[in-house]
This record gives C-alpha cells, structure tokens and sequence, in this order.
C-alpha cells in the first residue's frame, strides 16, 4: 500500500489544441494517472480567432482516457489564463488538501506524479516549503547530490500546492516589497535578479505571478523543492504563450526530461543550496538592470 496521497491535476486551457493534447497524453502515461483526477478548465475565447483551437479541445476532451476522473469546467465568459488557473485551483482545494497545476504547454516524464504525490504527503506540515517543481533549470543537473535540492525560486512549469500554504499575493503586493528598505535590501542581497525583475514588472504595469512567489518566498524564507533531472518540458516558445518568446528550435523545447516510472525522493536537508550557482545562470547583464531602474524611475517620476 503507498504510503503517499494522490492529488489532482488541473489545468487551464483556451486555444493551443496541440500542446494541451501533448500534455495531457503525457500525464495519461504517468504511473498513477489511473488514481488522479483530471481537472481541467477550458476558457471562453475572448474573439473569433481563438475558436478554432478552442473547439478542437471541446471535441478531444471527450475523449481523454487513462484517469480516475476527468471533470471539465466550461467558463461562459473568458477568465483569461490566471484567473482560469486561480479558479482551478480553489475548486480543487474543496475536495483535496493539495492539486497539482500545469499550463496547457508542458510536457511530463512518466514519473511525475509519483514525485508530485510522494513531496506533497512527505512535505505537507513543513512550513518552510511551499510548493514543488516538476522543471529544473539545465544548469544544475552534473552538481546536484541527491534526486532533488531546493531553490527560492518559484517555476510553474508543473507545480504542486498545499491548500494551507496557498499564500495569495494582493495585487499591490510589488509595490508594498520597494517601500520598505529592508525588503529591497534582502532582495538585493540574495537575488538582484529578482529585485531589478520586479522594477520592470512595475514600470511596464504589467504582473507575472511567478516572480512575485520569488519575491515572497526570498523575503519569508520560503522554498521550493525541485527534481535533480527534470520532469518537465516546456513547448511554449513557439510564439503561443503569453509570457513566452518565440524561440527557435528552444532549449526548453528539447530539453532532456527522466525516463523513469517510479521517482527516489530522497530525505535531504531543507537547506537553499544552490542559490549561487543558479544566480549566475539567471544573472541579468548590467544593461538590462541600468534598463529596468531607468523605466522604474521614469514611471515613478515622470
């Protein structure tokens, strides 16, 4: 008998019928896909050009096998992709203590949900760890000593979530953080990356929620649990995603994900270990930060 819980998955799609259907079969083929519900919220296309992909989902949908359950929430108006993946969210936390959420655009190994479910029961009273990635960055993989580490870095590229640690970010989260000195300070301290991200983020008035869970997890002390060798791949840079540049035959695209059936979670110590060597992969050219500091300033002031 597993000694872990098996959580839902949920995920919010609109148009991109091949990506949600990538996903989907990859997740099908997951050892214990016969014990997950399936969860997933199809949005209202705000205009006619998103109609074709999006009745191409209503067909497939009917027709996923391989889950416990599948339900299926038809939005009547467009939420639009956060709102959709909020919505999913708290419909799961009524049934279940934690759910796993994907964007549409992610592809998985066939381990994934052993991983998702082992983490979510084994670290659900550890107050320090807030979420758990299926994706890893390709930088890491030669130099990390056990099955996984973890990052204050947040990824939804397949994350799981506990209920009783789902911290909402206000909407006027970003701009409480640079008034107070010591947060900026302790931003700067531990990733400048993050914080000159976040001056951008303001100045363009524009909001990306994972680097808001970077923030709050940098300034709470939080953490994130990843996998050794990702679990995760992601097709989003092909011009489709919102937040995603169309990248040429991507990196992200290819990258290299495990084979495996089953997932060794490792007991490790809930220690931040690779923040350094993270932070010089994702180290932002002294350009880009003079570039983000001139549009805050230009916003604030001008």
């Amino acid at each position: 008998m597993d000694d872990f819980n098996y959580y839902p998955i949920v995920i919010p799609t609109l148009n991109r019928y091949e990506h949600f259907k990538k996903c989907v079969e990859s997740l099908a083929r997951n050892t214990h896909a016969d014990k997950t519900e399936l969860i997933v919220g199809l949005d209202y296309p705000p205009s006619d050009k998103y109609m074709e992909g999006y009745l191409k989902i209503k067909k497939y949908i009917p027709t996923i096998r391989g889950f416990s359950k599948v339900t299926v929430i038809e939005h009547q108006h467009n939420l639009g992709a956060s709102k959709n993946i909020v919505f999913l969210r708290d419909y799961a936390f009524k049934k279940y203590d934690a759910c796993i959420s994907t964007e549409d655009d992610n592809e998985f190994a066939p381990c994934a949900l052993d991983y998702f479910n082992k983490a979510l029961s084994f670290y659900k009273d550890n107050s320090k760890v807030v979420s758990v990635s299926a994706y890893n960055f390709p930088c890491l993989n030669s130099s990390i000593k056990y099955s996984t580490f973890f990052f204050h870095g947040y990824s939804a590229w397949g994350v799981g979530r506990w209920k009783s640690k789902n911290n909402k970010i206000d909407s006027d989260f970003a701009i409480k953080v640079l008034q107070r000195p010591r947060f900026v300070l302790k931003l700067l301290k531990t990733d400048s990356r993050v914080l000159f991200k976040l001056l951008n983020m303001i100045a363009l008035s524009r909001t990306y929620g994972d680097l808001q869970y970077d923030v709050f997890n940098i300034l709470f002390d939080k953490l994130v649990l990843y996998p050794k060798l990702s679990l995760s791949r992601n097709h989003g840079h092909d011009g489709s995603g919102i937040n995603c540049q169309a990248i040429a035959n991507s990196l992200y695209e290819n990258q290299e994900i495990s084979s495996d059936d089953i997932f060794l979670l490792e007991k490790i110590p809930v220690v931040d270990t690779y923040s350094r060597e993270l932070r010089k992969y994702f180290k932002m050219p002294l350009r880009e930060c003079l570039g983000a500091v001139f549009r805050f300033l230009k916003f604030k002031f001008l």
